[in-house]
């Protein structure tokens, strides 16, 4: 197995799966400093970003410009959106699926017109949350979701109301689809990578977030970005400090990136086997817990 490389740049993703106007905001973080904050167009610019083109940003960041990796370098980026559903997905039946069965029917779903007319009519649709009609109270979770306890984030299958997460999964998923066919490394369903590689992970933004009050609120995201710089070390820019200081959803792009700087010491020896096969896992959390 290669040596994994530390990487030259470490970025944050801060996704959404919402149909229209995405607020999908990217960080980045250079050695102990952010130095980029800004809002992409939306979930494609994201894609075309981690194949090599220039970060296209919202029209009203067009000034906030994020250069694409460049050849050779080292690139680990966190991004939070699930990248696995449980192991007890009925996704093939009573037959066992693996993660690519999983993301080839993301691709499906996400090529639908509508997301919940495709699950609606599919094998899978017992296994779902689309109205409030639906059960919330079975709603399954995977393994890294249980072991991150009082932290854990919403079900996969919950497509209902506002902070579901199921809708970004599915078409963060079929992204990743793409990415890996192109040669990103996709944690910890492949190693980290060596030099000159791209290696996302998931990640869950909370998890960096120590601060208590309301993070849509400015003075806790002015008292989250003092806890970092005095716990961690980390210094920011003026301008990417700015643009947090004005975001929730740029703070969580901070945090991702954050997290995503765990990429370099990460390794799959201790994760469970449907972590690796099935499920994903989210970077940060301790399967030893």
């Amino acid at each position: 197995m290669s040596k994994t490389a530390k990487p030259d740049r470490v970025i944050g993703i801060d996704w959404s799966g919402a149909v229209s106007l995405p607020q999908i905001f990217v960080a980045e973080i250079c050695g102990p400093k952010v130095t980029r904050v800004t809002k992409a167009k939306d979930r494609s610019a994201v894609e075309r970003f981690l194949l090599g083109e220039p970060l296209e940003p919202n029209r009203n960041w067009a000034n906030e410009h994020v250069p694409p990796p460049a050849d050779g370098e080292t690139v680990h980026v966190g991004m939070d959106f699930a990248f696995g559903f449980p192991a007890s997905l009925r996704l093939k039946g009573d037959r066992a699926w693996t993660w690519d069965d999983l993301a080839n029917w993301c691709r499906e779903a996400d090529s639908a017109d509508r997301l919940e007319d495709f699950i609606n009519t599919d094998r899978t649709r017992s296994h779902f949350r689309l109205s409030g009609r639906d059960p919330a109270d079975q709603l399954l979770f995977r393994e890294t979701e249980d072991v991150a306890s009082a932290s854990r984030p919403r079900s996969v299958f919950d497509l209902h109301g506002q902070g579901q997460v199921g809708r970004g999964s599915i078409r963060g998923i079929a992204m990743l689809r793409v990415l890996r066919d192109r040669g990103v490394r996709v944690w910890p369903f492949d190693e980290v990578g060596p030099a000159g590689t791209i290696t996302v992970a998931e990640v869950f933004p909370t998890l960096a977030l120590t601060e208590v009050g309301a993070k849509t609120e400015a003075p806790t995201r002015i008292r989250q970005i003092r806890t970092w710089e005095q716990s961690l070390g980390l210094r920011f820019e003026e301008h990417a400090r700015d643009l947090t200081i004005g975001s929730d959803d740029a703070l969580d792009a901070v945090a991702a990136a954050i997290t995503a700087t765990k990429l370099v010491s990460s390794s799959r020896g201790t994760l469970p086997r449907a972590a690796i096969d099935r499920e994903g896992w989210i970077l940060g959390v301790d399967p030893q817990k």
